[in-house]
């Protein structure tokens, strides 16, 4: 079996940048709040320091979670490793921007994907979106 602990080790040493935590508030606010003066305060909020820790940790879940559907063979070993993660969110503007995040990447990466690999990953989004809550 694959060593699950060891992948996800490496994996959360990721290094999440600015820009991409800036991407993941303004795909967030972009798709999720229609009127734009309520955006922009959104941006506004969530980009402030107080916030970056737990946006970080959201953008971290997703990205882990992509990169261990996609190298790891055994669905045993992504969900141990999506249990590691201790993916559910209880803050409902949280959950939703990670919901979000996985929606566009996991799109992004099915477009490149062969049929039976987009198969499998889609279910292992499908799996780590269920435990997102």
């Amino acid at each position: 079996m694959e060593n699950a602990k060891e992948v996800f080790d490496g994996l959360i040493q990721t290094v999440v940048s600015e820009a991409l935590l800036a991407d993941a508030i303004e795909q967030y606010a972009e798709i999720e709040i229609a009127d734009p003066n309520e955006r922009e305060e959104f941006v506004e909020a969530y980009s402030d320091e107080a916030y970056q820790p737990v946006v970080r940790k959201a953008v971290l879940d997703v990205v882990v979670a992509v990169a261990a559907a996609d190298r790891l063979v055994e669905d045993v070993a992504f969900r141990m490793v999506v249990g590691m993660l201790e993916p559910e969110e209880s803050n409902d503007v949280i959950r939703a921007m990670k919901l979000v995040m996985l929606d566009k990447i996991t799109e992004d990466a099915l477009s490149d994907m062969e049929d039976l690999a987009g198969i499998k990953f889609k279910g292992r989004m499908d799996y780590f979106r269920a435990c997102i809550g």
